[in-house]
């Protein structure tokens, strides 16, 4: 990633291809979620100069400025959260909501749950900020219960079609004993006639994981230590 980046800073975004855009694009956002201190500290300068950033950098930067604790401000969030309210271009409503599903403080949570039924965020683009919340270790469990909580509203305001896959991309997410336990008895307690489907195999979907967790989680470990990432 280093490489890539100084290759970037030294020749500019110019002179890539596509491919070597989306490969930066993605080595960005991943390196800037775990913390990566090159990145972090390039997110912060670039956030400085917003329309200075590269198209295929505004999503990663963004991501990486919301998912680092550091970084994750009152006025980075609702910076980020205006790209919603009032676009500025064509796909800042899509890469805002992508980003704000990141955050790593979860005071801004509220904020973020409001957006689903308001007129900021239309049904169809719910699952950015859904498929970054399946994702965001700090927000899962608030997610899961801001569903639950509200499971009666998502069933009136949405179409079955939408609830099937905003639910097919969250629950898979929720892989522990715990969670299978809940998610279980959730469903089997309320109407989930038109995506009972998507029920079903996203409840798969989390007993295969946990399985899977349970038979190379150790083996995981090791060669993580043997490589010395932990």
């Amino acid at each position: 990633m280093t490489e890539l980046f100084n290759e970037l800073n030294d020749k500019g975004s110019e002179n890539f291809d596509f491919i070597k855009t989306k490969l930066i694009s993605l080595l960005y956002e991943s390196s800037g979620a775990s913390s990566l201190d090159i990145i972090v500290k390039d997110s912060e300068s670039k956030f400085s100069q917003t329309e200075t950033i590269p198209p295929f950098l505004k999503e990663p930067v963004f991501k990486t400025i919301l998912s680092n604790p550091t970084t994750c401000t009152k006025e980075s969030f609702n910076f980020i959260l205006k790209d919603v309210t009032n676009p500025t271009s064509l796909d800042s409503h899509e890469v805002a909501l992508s980003a704000l599903g990141c955050v790593s403080d979860s005071s801004f949570f509220p904020q973020l749950t409001s957006l689903f039924f308001s007129k900021s965020m239309a049904e169809m683009d719910a699952k950015f900020l859904v498929e970054s919340l399946a994702k965001n270790s700090t927000c899962k469990k608030m997610f899961w219960e801001f569903i639950r909580n509200n499971f009666a509203k998502f069933r009136k305001d949405y179409s079955n079609w939408t609830l099937d896959r905003l639910l097919r991309i969250f629950l898979p997410g929720l892989q522990s004993e715990e969670y299978l336990a809940e998610v279980t008895k959730f469903f089997e307690e309320n109407d989930t006639s038109g995506f009972d489907k998507g029920v079903k195999q996203s409840i798969d979907s989390i007993r295969s994981s946990i399985s899977y967790i349970n038979k190379n989680q150790s083996g995981v470990e090791s060669w993580l230590k043997e490589k010395k990432f932990m």
